[in-house]
C-alpha cells in the first residue's frame, strides 16, 4: 500500500467543501418541499402511517375475545310432566345476538350452536338476542360460562379484560302448548 501525506491545511479545506455541499443540498431540498406539496403530503402519510402502526399494536394488545354459544331445546307443556319434542322451526340461527360495549366485532350475527368469536375492548358488554316466536309458545332463558344475566333489567352483562377470554352460552327452552 501506498499512502500520501497531505498538508493539514489541504484536508481541512477538502472536508469543509464536502460540508458546505451537504447543507446547500440539504437547504435545496428544504426550499423544494417549500414550493411542493408532495414533500408536505409525503411527510404527512409517512406520521399517518406510524400512526397506524402505533394505533393498532395497541389495539390488538388490549383485545379481548367472547365466545357466543347458542342453544335451543323445545318441550311440550304436557300435564304433569314436559317432554322434550323436535324444535321445528326454531334452531340457534333464528335468533339474532348482538353484542354492545367496546367495539365488538362481529357485533351483531345469527345464532350459532357451535359458537361465534366476537372481539371486543377491554370494559362492559351487553349480550341481546332477539327472535318472533309463533302463537301458543313460552320462552325460558337461562346462560352459563362467563355472561350473566342482570333480572333486573333482563339482559346479559358483564365485564372483560384486555387479553382476557370469555365464554357465553345462551340457552333457550322454548314450551309449546299445544297450539302452534
Amino acid at each position: 500500500m501506498q499512502y500520501t501525506i497531505l498538508p493539514f491545511n489541504l484536508l481541512i479545506t477538502t472536508y469543509a467543501q464536502e460540508n458546505e455541499a451537504e447543507v446547500e443540498a440539504d437547504i435545496e431540498q428544504e426550499n423544494e418541499c417549500k414550493k411542493d406539496t408532495e414533500c408536505k403530503n409525503e411527510n404527512e402519510l409517512n406520521n399517518q402511517l406510524s400512526i397506524l402502526n402505533i394505533t393498532q399494536a395497541t389495539t390488538s394488545e388490549y383485545q379481548a375475545t367472547l365466545n357466543v354459544t347458542k342453544i335451543v331445546q323445545c318441550q311440550d307443556a304436557g300435564e304433569p310432566n314436559p317432554t322434550p319434542v323436535p324444535c321445528e322451526g326454531y334452531g340457534p340461527e333464528d335468533f339474532t345476538i348482538t353484542v354492545t360495549g367496546n367495539n365488538p366485532y362481529p357485533s351483531q350475527f345469527p345464532g350459532s350452536s357451535e359458537g361465534t368469536l366476537v372481539t371486543l375492548g377491554a370494559g362492559d358488554y351487553e349480550v341481546n338476542e332477539s327472535v318472533t316466536l309463533g302463537l301458543g309458545t313460552d320462552l325460558d332463558v337461562s346462560v352459563s360460562g362467563d355472561c350473566t344475566i342482570n333480572q333486573q333489567e333482563e339482559k346479559l352483562e358483564e365485564t372483560i379484560e384486555g387479553r382476557q377470554s370469555q365464554i357465553c352460552t345462551i340457552t333457550n327452552l322454548i314450551t309449546f302448548d299445544g297450539r302452534r
